[in-house]
């Protein structure tokens, strides 16, 4: 079953908050599921996945992918 579209469109680089994150997850998971491939890593998804510009970070946190469950998140949590 295709994952649900985003619910607001990205621009890239906004603040990553917990809205933002999800909506580029979901945009993710839609990438995921039409190539039936994911990113290994938070540099191949930025090099070679069409997805907007990541969201930026709070000062004194920082965006990592999660490949294992195929997610950017905000470390530390």
């Amino acid at each position: 079953i295709e994952p649900p579209a985003p619910a607001m469109k990205l621009r890239g680089g906004e603040l990553a908050s917990s809205e933002v994150l999800a909506a580029y997850n979901q945009e993710l998971a839609q990438l995921i599921f039409k190539r039936r491939d994911a990113p290994e890593t938070l540099e191949e998804l930025v090099r070679k996945w069409p997805l907007p510009r990541l969201p930026t970070a709070p000062a004194g946190r920082r965006i990592v992918y999660d490949p294992v469950n195929r997610i950017i998140r905000l470390d530390p949590p």
